[in-house]
């Protein structure tokens, strides 16, 4: 959680991003807070998952907003931070409905995801990680995922794969 906080931060720094940086890292910082009500034995399982165990993992947006619930703005990010930008995520919402700091921990959460080992996969590098979210393009807003990707090339851990 600690990465997807800092990037989230680093990122939304470097593009100029007009967000609250506080309120960006608090709630990148406790976005999967709500993973600590389920069972652990689920989320760390080397298969995949049936459909009712998915339903069930993905309750954890929704815990959180709960754990968070007396930090209103917070609460809002956590629980929506799961949302695609076509309006296929948790609960529907798309595009602009989305709250901005919600956009972009799903942006940061998904390459995080994408290039640290996971109990079920393994990681990947950044240029392979980035060609997939291009690929998913339409779960993401397309401004703040082309300022990710500018955001990520500077860095030195970025390689092409070309």
């Amino acid at each position: 959680m600690l990465r997807v906080a800092i990037t989230s931060f680093g990122f939304a720094c470097d593009s100029k991003i007009f967000v609250s940086k506080d309120r960006l890292f608090f709630a990148a910082f406790f976005h999967d807070i709500g993973k600590f009500k389920l069972d652990q034995k689920l989320l760390n399982a080397r298969r995949k998952l049936t459909a009712e165990e998915m339903r069930y993992v993905k309750t954890h947006a929704v815990e959180g907003s709960k754990l968070l619930k007396h930090f209103k703005n917070i609460s809002k990010i956590v629980k929506f931070h799961h949302e695609n930008y076509d309006g296929s995520g948790y609960y529907g919402l798309k595009s602009n409905l989305i709250p901005l700091e919600s956009q972009i921990i799903r942006i940061v959460d998904v390459y995080d995801s994408l290039t640290h080992k996971r109990p079920y996969k393994d990681s990947l590098n950044a240029a392979l990680a980035i060609k997939i979210m291009v690929d998913e393009s339409k779960n993401f807003n397309p401004m703040l995922l082309e300022l990710f990707i500018n955001h990520i090339t500077k860095s030195r851990k970025y390689k092409s794969v070309r």
